[in-house]
């Protein structure tokens, strides 16, 4: 099966910052440097060292993520700054889950869940029970992950929080669906559909049409799944959302290639290419070029196929995204079979292999 984006708030393994972004975001770091110097030790400058945080998380620099994260815990504890001290510690667990260091992020989240516990701060507790059962979901440890959003779903009904109920309702939406409980992950997506509806969230909207057609799709009902995607993309436009602009393109792609409307779906995936080309969003290239790559396999037209998986290769190889790079070497593999290139074709399949290993190493080890 194809692979079809999925809108959830979990971590990801990409940030993408455009140039101005980056001139705004150094601009403000320096800023927030130079008020650190004749800063008082007080909550001020833990709320300063917090923002550095996050601010340089936003960039990807792990490094200096941290550090000034720990400097915010440590003046916190010092001050006896009680939300200094949550804040800091579930900013941590946000870093160390981006930098893929899972364990060290459930350490975190759980002395944020304690703390919070302990000063009394009911809506920090929820926010640590979903930042705890992201954290399994990205470490694949489903049973857990539901029975955190279970804990979050039930503190967010007794505080009537329906922001807060819009977000795990979604989140407990992807787990089912990455469990393969595609009547749950549906009956949890409506329900945060409902919730984002009562706040008029656009966004949130948007995000649930994405998901629900998601589900749709993978019972078999095009039709249903295209309505969805239809209406995600609507959404998007309006509010030039161009991640979910060119997620709702490649939706609708993979659906018009299922059902053979080949012409639709190479319009849909030159959209979807030419929104993530204008954010320079690699992932979203090498997934949607790996899927016109099989469109192509599947009409015959080979020196296309290996074309686009080529560009599907270049692009996932920047960002390190190694399912994109094992799903090009099979798709090259079955176009050189075609061909009756057998050897090309080996060699292909032993990459795809070496790939896939590679990756349950390096779990392993994490593991470990």
């Amino acid at each position: 099966m194809s692979k079809r984006s999925i809108s959830s708030f979990l971590f990801t393994s990409l940030i993408v910052v455009s140039s101005w972004t980056c001139f705004a975001q150094n601009a403000r770091q320096q800023q927030l440097i130079d008020q650190l110097k004749t800063a008082k030790p007080d909550s001020n400058q833990v709320n300063l060292l917090n923002e550095l945080n996050v601010n340089f998380i936003d960039e990807g620099d792990v490094y200096n993520s941290l550090k000034y994260g720990w400097k915010a815990l440590a003046l916190a504890k010092k001050i006896k700054d009680k939300s200094g001290i949550v804040i800091s510690y579930s900013n941590l667990g946000f870093t160390y889950g981006y930098d893929g260091r899972y364990d060290e992020s459930l350490k975190m989240y759980f002395r944020s869940l304690e703390y919070s516990r302990k000063y009394g701060q009911e809506l920090s507790v929820i926010n640590a029970f979903v930042n705890i059962g992201t954290v399994y979901d990205s470490k694949s440890d489903y049973k857990n992950s539901l029975r955190y959003y279970f804990y979050a779903l039930k503190y967010g009904k007794r505080t009537k929080n329906t922001d807060l109920l819009a977000d795990v309702y979604q989140n407990l939406g992807v787990t089912y669906y990455s469990l393969g409980n595609l009547p749950e992950s549906m009956k949890m997506h409506f329900e945060s559909l409902r919730n984002y509806d009562k706040l008029n969230d656009t966004a949130g909207k948007m995000d649930e049409y994405n998901s629900i057609g998601n589900v749709y799709a993978d019972q078999g009902k095009d039709e249903q799944a295209l309505a969805m995607y239809r209406k995600s993309l609507k959404l998007a436009l309006q509010l030039n959302d161009k991640d979910g602009i060119g997620n709702a393109y490649a939706n609708l792609g993979i659906v018009y290639k299922d059902q053979k409307r080949y012409r639709e779906a190479f319009t849909m995936y030159d959209n979807a290419l030419r929104v993530y080309a204008s954010i320079d969003d690699r992932q979203g290239l090498a997934i949607v070029y790996n899927d016109q790559a099989k469109l192509y396999f599947n009409i015959g037209k080979y020196r296309e196929a290996i074309a686009s998986c080529e560009i599907a290769l270049k692009n996932s190889v920047s960002v390190n995204v190694v399912s994109e790079i094992t799903n090009a070497y099979l798709t090259m593999s079955k176009v050189y079979i075609k061909l009756g290139d057998l050897k090309k074709a080996r060699a292909l399949i032993d990459l795809s292999l070496r790939q896939s290993l590679a990756i349950r190493e390096k779990q392993n080890i994490k593991d470990t």
